[in-house]
């Protein structure tokens, strides 16, 4: 105290000030330190139920098709994305039944839904709902760690900064004893209570102008590691969504999300190192096209980018896209070696006043993305509000079918086969229908794609042929039954067959499995030999579609079917002039004769079709010149009036 009373005034003040606002600024370091925790914590909470909730609609998608592979593989890609510590699938328990991390076996903690932290990771928990209703639980996890010590690194540098320029304020105070440490100190307060770089004043080159660049190298730098991604420079996705509601206000935004297709193979195949250069070389063309464009260019993370720009009025979003697009999509050298991708794009654009949030145009450009990844890949796809309601459309229509099936929504309705020269119907083919409360009307050609991919066709193609097998008890004729594929792989398809026919005592020559001939089953011996089975217990086999596929002769010869149905797009085509498909037929009908198979003539609507078709050797039809599908009383009904 003795010390202070001998000081100049001039000295006292600066000093106070200087002491106690490094009191301040301790006490502010570890608030600061616990807040940045915090904000990082919330982020990756945040980005976890964004990223987890498109990943839960694709996993559960997949699970309920019953695609493994395809789950996984996305699982996987999703696993590869910054800051992922592992995605894993749980039941209700807990046990781990698939894990992107070979290691995560037996039993871990899980919770219904929502997120929590624990330590430097992040646990988020999505509900699934399995093919059987099976609740499973989608566990997403992110590992804070790296960001969060790179956050500590960051305070303690500013820390020291600050301890280190108020020491040497001090002893500068002890030295200069004018207004010069009164003023400096004065704007170095300044810019460190408004944030602003530009408030620093750098004057000379005295003591004082190098802490203050110092100070301001300092600010880059933190505000680099805040708003770039630290591997290729561009822009991360906080600067974007940071700068995007000024940039909706100036007028239409397009934004899209870039990903090189096939980069792990990359990976994979030369190594990280080498994917990385390539990262930075496309990177650099980005931000260059971007920049002739007028658009900003940012990393999402891992091997996706993201565009976002004002687009200007009159100019065509696509042919924007298709410049970056070819820009990227030329060869790059790296290592001596020349590297040629391609790229996918989903983008969205917004007109008007009332824009969506960062986040929901961020999720636009994620579907379309995964549009054009789902078909071709190197593909440009713009967002349409029809996808998303397309792939609602294709969750609903999963979920009801098993209940569908149970609820006895299924019915089948059965289109005779005529012998043309008795006027007689010869037998019927099933037809499958679905009515339901929910969706109203669903047509074969929607619901039979869905029930192929999640195995439920399985259950379909059993309920057709107990139904089926029950009505020829009345019909008193052979039925047509189709079967796919997929169903053919079912072990149990044989015996299923055999005790439904004994428990209706309906002969097995009266059930004819028909197969598509455009599923191409000759490449599949498993298959083969699955249809010689069925013939050797004494069910007829009947080849669809012939004629729209590979149409291989040996599938003739080694399965020898009792009959071919020559396909509709076939005989439609027997009314146009200058067509060949007059030829096509005769040729079918003197190989099936030559090979003692019957032949039957799909979609035969006209007389002039029925004709044509008599005078060509066919005389077995069906189509709607003789009946649409009816159901089996009008079936019946129209046996009885034929005489059958």
């Amino acid at each position: 105290m003795r010390v202070l009373k001998n000081l100049p005034l001039r000295l006292v003040i600066p000093i106070f000030i200087i002491l106690s606002f490094l009191l301040f600024n301790i006490f502010q370091f570890y608030l600061e330190k616990s807040k940045t925790f915090e904000a990082i914590k919330n982020t990756y909470v945040e980005n976890a139920k964004i990223i987890g909730d498109s990943l839960q609609q694709t996993v559960e998608y997949f699970l309920v098709r019953q695609e493994k592979t395809l789950m996984e593989k996305v699982i996987v890609t999703y696993s590869a994305k910054e800051g992922v510590d592992y995605i894993a699938i749980t039941d209700e328990k807990g046990k781990v039944l698939f894990s992107s991390r070979r290691g995560l076996k037996g039993f871990i903690k899980v919770k219904t839904e929502g997120c929590e932290t624990e330590g430097y990771r992040v646990f988020c928990y999505f509900p699934l709902v399995g093919p059987d209703k099976e609740r499973d639980i989608l566990v997403f996890a992110f590992n804070m760690e790296r960001e969060i010590k790179k956050a500590e690194a960051m305070i303690y540098q500013k820390f020291i900064l600050h301890i280190a320029f108020f020491g040497l304020a001090t002893f500068l105070l002890y030295l200069l004893l004018g207004n010069l440490v009164v003023k400096e100190t004065e704007n170095i307060l300044n810019f460190l209570k408004s944030g602003d770089v530009r408030s620093l004043k750098i004057e000379g080159k005295n003591e004082f102008a190098v802490i203050k660049k110092a100070i301001r190298d300092a600010w880059d730098t933190i505000w680099r590691l805040a708003n770039t991604d630290h591997l290729t420079g561009l822009y991360n996705r906080r600067y974007m969504e940071n700068i995007y509601p000024s940039m909706a206000e100036e007028g239409n935004i397009i934004m899209a999300i870039i990903d090189l297709d096939n980069f792990k193979d990359v990976n994979d195949l030369f190594g990280h190192d080498f994917g990385d250069e390539l990262l930075v070389q496309c990177s650099q063309r980005l931000k260059d096209v971007c920049d002739d464009e007028g658009f900003i260019a940012g990393r999402l993370g891992g091997d996706e980018f993201l565009i976002l720009g004002v687009l200007p009025e009159g100019e065509s979003p696509e042919e924007h896209i298709k410049r970056i697009k070819a820009k990227l999509s030329e060869k790059y050298s790296i290592k001596g070696i020349d590297v040629a991708i391609t790229v996918s794009v989903g983008y969205s654009v917004v007109e008007g006043r009332n824009k969506p949030d960062f986040y929901e145009l961020l999720k636009q450009c994620d579907i379309a993305l995964y549009r054009g990844k789902l078909t071709t890949k190197n593909a440009i796809v713009r967002y349409s509000k029809e996808y998303e309601d397309r792939e609602k459309r294709k969750r609903q229509v999963l979920l009801r079918i098993k209940d569908g099936l149970e609820r006895g929504e299924f019915y089948l309705l059965y289109q005779p086969i005529y012998d043309v020269h008795t006027g007689k119907p010869i037998a019927y083919e099933a037809l499958i229908r679905w009515e339901n409360d929910y969706l109203g009307y669903v047509p074969p050609s929607e619901f039979i794609p869905y029930a192929e991919v999640s195995g439920l066709i399985v259950d379909i193609g059993r309920f057709v042929i107990r139904k089926a097998v029950e009505d020829i008890k009345r019909l008193k004729m052979p039925v047509h039954i189709n079967l796919s594929a997929r169903q053919l792989y079912d072990e149990g398809l044989i015996d299923y067959l055999k005790e439904v026919c004994e428990e209706h005592n309906v002969p097995r020559r009266m059930v004819i499995i028909e197969l598509t001939e455009s599923q191409n089953i000759t490449m599949d011996s498993l298959l083969i030999a699955q249809i010689l089975n069925i013939e050797l217990e004494g069910f007829d086999i009947s080849l669809d579609d012939f004629g729209t596929g590979y149409s291989n002769i040996q599938l003739l010869h080694e399965i020898r079917p009792k009959n071919l149905k020559i396909d509709m797009s076939i005989v439609k085509r027997l009314e146009q002039e200058s067509d060949d498909s007059e030829q096509i037929i005769l040729a079918l009908v003197e190989l099936a004769n030559a090979l003692g198979i019957d032949v039957i003539a799909e979609g035969v609507d006209t007389e002039t079709k029925v004709n044509k078709l008599m005078w060509l050797g066919v005389s077995k039809m069906q189509g709607f010149y003789f009946s649409k599908p009816v159901p089996l009383e009008v079936a019946l009904s129209l046996t009885r009036s034929s005489g059958a």
